[in-house]
């Protein structure tokens, strides 16, 4: 939106496809805050934007870290249906026009206390990350003073992607919490869950067994040679992919139903974790004879909405698990890996969407 003293004019999409801002990059991401309303020299423009995603690209995925990254395609997802709204309006009821383009084009309108989250009347209130091991006076103390309403016990789950209390914070489990909870509200204290589901820790078993084909893949390569199980080096027809530094923590790729861990393109070694090495030929069907350069914190598209589907399922103020333990509050956090397959801000976008769709009626 772009406004002086008396006018406003702005753009709001109208659907996931289409993406507010400049066209960057060939994946679509925008790191800045937002680039749909910029000065000029002359004024100022609005801009948006849509992709072709029914054809298989290359991309410079995750912002160029997985250079030439192989997308797969998104069948019926073109550009046709792109749709964006423009409105002019006096200043100073710009924010009211928004609300009312979001309730007439059916858009995500999200509410808290019966109230629109863009004007409710503790937008953008700070909230405790407390710890609070030992001493849970300290922390109403500490709220009583500082001001914030909403609580969110760090390290209150065992493992992150895993929805289960930590018996080390919540000795007494979801009764334990359920008493923490009831006790906080009495004092004016929410308890909420801030969740982080695009990430989990390398060695949580999900990510030491043998690699799920919706592990991020950030390219491939056909083997060269025949290679035994006790091999430990694996000749690769090209080196791109894994000689790539770039946000490779891990050093793994997968051939077949085995992660390989290697030190080096050159020197690799064999059976990561708890896959077993086997011999591997390079005349066998895909996926064997290939190499793939593999991302255990990244998720493809698919796994995405998956992942998306269960969080809404087990974290929303309905579920059983939050009746157990009383929470209410729940922060989504803006994904940080989504655009690891290759979608961009696309990726993004329907990460909420679907979040939220899940949600309605609930």
């Amino acid at each position: 939106m772009v406004r002086d003293s008396g006018y406003a004019l702005g753009l709001q999409v109208l659907n996931i496809e289409t993406l507010g801002g400049a066209l960057i990059n060939d994946e679509g991401s925008d790191p800045s805050r937002s680039s749909v309303a910029q000065a000029r020299p002359w004024g100022s423009v609005l801009q948006a934007y849509a992709l072709d995603r029914s054809r298989p690209r290359s991309v410079g995925g995750w912002n160029g870290q997985f250079p030439d990254m192989p997308v797969e395609p998104i069948p019926g997802e073109t550009v046709v249906g792109s749709a964006i709204a423009l409105f002019g309006c006096p200043a100073g009821r710009a924010l009211e026009r928004i609300g009312a383009i979001e309730a007439a084009e059916g858009l995500p309108h999200p509410t808290i206390d019966g109230e629109w989250v863009k004007t409710w009347r503790d937008l953008g209130r700070s909230y405790l990350i407390a710890v609070h091991r030992g001493d849970r006076r300290r922390v109403a103390r500490v709220h009583e003073a500082r001001g914030p309403d909403v609580a969110v016990p760090p390290r209150a789950l065992r493992e992150l992607g895993a929805l289960r209390l930590d018996p080390k914070a919540f000795p007494g489990g979801n009764a334990g919490m359920r008493r923490i909870v009831e006790r906080a509200r009495d004092q004016g204290i929410r308890i909420g869950v801030h969740t982080l589901d695009e990430l989990h820790q390398h060695e949580r078993p999900v990510c030491l067994a043998a690699p799920r084909p919706t592990a991020g893949r950030t390219g491939s390569s056909a083997l060269a040679a025949d290679v035994s199980a006790s091999a430990t080096e694996i000749p690769v027809a090209s080196p791109e992919y894994f000689a790539n530094d770039k946000a490779n923590w891990l050093h793994t790729v997968v051939i077949g139903d085995e992660l390989v861990r290697y030190r080096a393109v050159s020197r690799r070694r064999r059976g990561r974790c708890s896959t077993a090495s086997a011999a591997r030929s390079a005349r066998r069907p895909r996926p064997t004879r290939r190499a793939a350069a593999w991302a255990s914190s990244s998720i493809t598209r698919t796994r995405c909405s998956t992942r998306t589907s269960r969080c809404r399922t087990r974290s929303r103020s309905g579920s059983r698990r939050s009746q157990r333990h009383g929470r209410r509050p729940h922060g989504l956090r803006r994904p940080r890996r989504m655009p690891g397959p290759g979608q961009g801000d696309y990726g993004l976008e329907r990460f909420a969407k679907v979040f939220f769709d899940n949600l309605k009626g609930r």
